[in-house]
């Protein structure tokens, strides 16, 4: 079916590149302006055959006295336009040092993201002014290059199972031009009182500053929305440097750059390239200050052990390797152990592991040893038997080159007062099994959401 398109709607499907038109499409649907003429939009698009899966998400936050007749009004729109409305109710974290608009962006986009799979691509209705607004916002934050990107036409968002996408099909058009076509077209919307509440950093921007700026510089929004396009652009380059210079510094961890490569590049360089391996990894850059105490990092004594840490990642230097630890690891465990039969997989949920024990001529542990089960523990005081050496724990993990933050997460197998199994490691071995015997294999599985 070719139904011909309006102008406005060639536009909005050529702003969908064609290798996602084809995929599992979510709208965000607040009932506003931009996301209700973004759905009539699509839906005109799916009748003309050019997409195929669409549903909107309403975000229900609990905020506003409306609340509750906004997620009604969307569920009637979605069934006027035969589209499937998920309405999701969320809790947004007032007591958050974020702020309000910050807590409820979390929220919602949690939300979409629960609902997604790989491959799966979440429109929103951002526009021109609000890439002006953003800009301003992030100068005003003293953000870098990135920062001032805004936000990008396209980005990939980072599941659990895989990669999925955040379009924004509307971004260089204007909110006075959306308004046209969607008064023109009748529509109906919802008007949020939250949006003329200047107290928020946003509608300040959107109420009093650009419209100031509008007086002399009528074509601001759209200066705004080229610099942060530049500024993109920019990005990206910096990103290819880091690549490169990541070329010199990688190792067989990902997780690890070596301090010697970084300590050749100029500090600049340095940071940058280091700013582009977080972000490969998906974890937060360091504020600027902390990022500009990388050199004190890498220059101290090998034995130091100094870390630079903030919300979300920690980099830790150990021996030859700058290391980035997210940070929920930065603690040991504190688990007592438990005794294990070998008959059953073992869970243990405070690790994230499951041990599973199976046989194998040649491999893995005497049999004899495994009559009566064995203990499973961590390195903490309270996981220990109570005449384990400590020592010889200490100097086989030294010479495995387990680096000191994940040594109080490995599960430690123990007959009685003797180690036997480090994980899938290390095995002790006067304790391995025989070329003509069945050994026991001790395997790790890592559970979702786990520590690696």
């Amino acid at each position: 079916m070719n139904t011909a398109l309006e102008p406005w709607q060639g536009e909005l499907l050529a702003a969908i590149p064609l290798h996602l038109r084809k995929r599992r499409l979510f709208l965000g649907l607040s009932g506003g302006l931009d996301s209700t003429l973004l759905l009539h939009g699509l839906v005109a698009l799916r009748q003309a055959g050019h997409i195929d899966a669409l549903q909107a998400v309403h975000v229900h936050h609990g905020l506003q006295a409306e609340a509750d007749v906004w997620a009604e009004r969307a569920q009637q729109l979605g069934n006027c336009l035969s589209v499937t409305v998920n309405v999701v109710r969320v809790c947004v974290n007032l007591a958050a040092k974020q702020g309000v608009e910050a807590a409820a962006r979390e929220a919602r986009y949690a939300a979409f993201y629960k609902l997604m799979q790989p491959g799966d691509v979440l429109l929103t209705g951002h526009h021109l002014d609000d890439q002006a607004e953003t800009f301003i916002l992030q100068l005003m934050r003293g953000a870098g290059v990135r920062g001032l990107s805004a936000m990008p036409l396209l980005q990939p968002v980072f599941l659990p199972e895989g990669e999925a996408w955040h379009l924004r099909p509307l971004l260089s058009t204007s909110r006075d031009t959306l308004y046209q076509h969607a008064s023109q077209q009748g529509l109906d919307w919802v008007d949020d009182p939250s949006n003329t509440d200047i107290r928020l950093a946003r509608n300040l921007v959107r109420h009093k500053v650009l419209p100031r700026l509008q007086q002399h510089w009528p074509q601001a929004v759209q200066t705004l929305a080229r610099c942060a396009q530049r500024m993109a652009s920019t990005e990206s380059l910096l990103l290819d440097l880091a690549r490169h210079d990541l070329e010199e510094a990688r190792g067989e961890d990902v997780r690890c750059l070596s301090v010697d490569a970084l300590r050749r590049l100029s500090v600049p360089r340095r940071e940058n390239a280091v700013r582009g391996w977080l972000l490969e990894l998906g974890l937060p850059s360091p504020p600027a200050a902390r990022l500009h105490e990388l050199g004190r990092v890498l220059d101290a004594r090998t034995d130091a052990l100094p870390k630079l840490a903030w919300p979300g990642a920690v980099l830790q230097r150990w021996r030859g390797g700058l290391y980035v630890v997210p940070d929920e690891v930065e603690a040991a465990v504190p688990w007592p152990g438990c005794d294990w039969s070998l008959q059953q997989p073992l869970e243990l949920p405070d690790l994230s592991l499951r041990l599973v024990a199976s046989h194998e001529h040649g491999r893995g542990l005497k049999p004899e040893l495994l009559r009566h089960g064995v203990r499973v523990c961590v390195r903490h005081e309270a996981s220990l038997p109570p005449l384990a050496s400590r020592t010889t724990l200490a100097k086989r993990l030294q010479e495995l080159g387990v680096p000191p933050w994940l040594r109080g997460h490995l599960p430690l197998l123990y007959t009685g007062d003797k180690l036997i199994q480090i994980s899938e490691l290390w095995v002790c071995p006067a304790c391995r099994a025989q070329d003509h015997e069945l050994g026991t294999v001790i395997s790790i599985e890592h559970l979702p959401c786990c520590v690696t």
